[in-house]
């Protein structure tokens, strides 16, 4: 046990380190005059699973693109965490994490794809929110993102179990 869980540290400190790595490229290469829109979107997973997403792209040719991966619980695809247990954002505004993350990566040029997970639009499906349902969801989203900006290099970016999600 303790080998596998040394394995699965030195594996998830990668993960972060790439995932960071890859985020301070995009920025550290930006461009402050762009701004972005957004594009509502639906994707249909491996079952038939509807999950509300949402493109966000510069208004310049993207440079990059990132599929947003959502940390643990029933997380919508702003990645709103505001919770009783997690306070708020800044001044009590909610905590949109992925929505602030797709902005300013737009911001510097890069486009993106965020999604809810299942179960947020339909509580039959919190059942399905298990690693291997939310691993093949993220191959569609990302086969989705990639389809949309095929010219585009593309990155990861896994919030907590995103995170795990993105290594597999």
């Amino acid at each position: 046990t303790t080998i596998f869980h040394n394995e699965v540290s030195v594996l998830l400190t990668k993960s972060v380190a790439l995932s960071i790595s890859a985020l301070l490229f995009f920025i550290a290469t930006s461009h402050a005059d762009d701004t972005y829109t957004e594009q509502a979107t639906t994707i249909i997973s491996f079952d038939g699973t509807p999950l509300k997403a949402m493109f966000t792209m510069p208004v310049t040719e993207p440079r990059g693109s990132v599929l947003i991966l959502q940390g643990s619980g029933n997380v919508d695809l702003d990645g709103d965490v505001s919770s009783p247990f997690l306070g708020n954002g800044y001044k009590g505004q909610q905590a949109k994490l992925s929505q602030q993350l797709a902005r300013t990566l737009a911001e510097n040029g890069i486009a993106s794809l965020r999604f809810s997970k299942r179960g947020v639009d339909d509580a039959n499906q919190l059942i399905n929110q298990t690693m291997p349902y939310l691993i093949k969801d993220a191959q569609t989203a990302l086969n989705t993102l990639k389809a949309q900006f095929s010219e585009t290099k593309t990155a990861l970016l896994g919030l907590s179990e995103g995170a795990l999600i993105a290594t597999t």
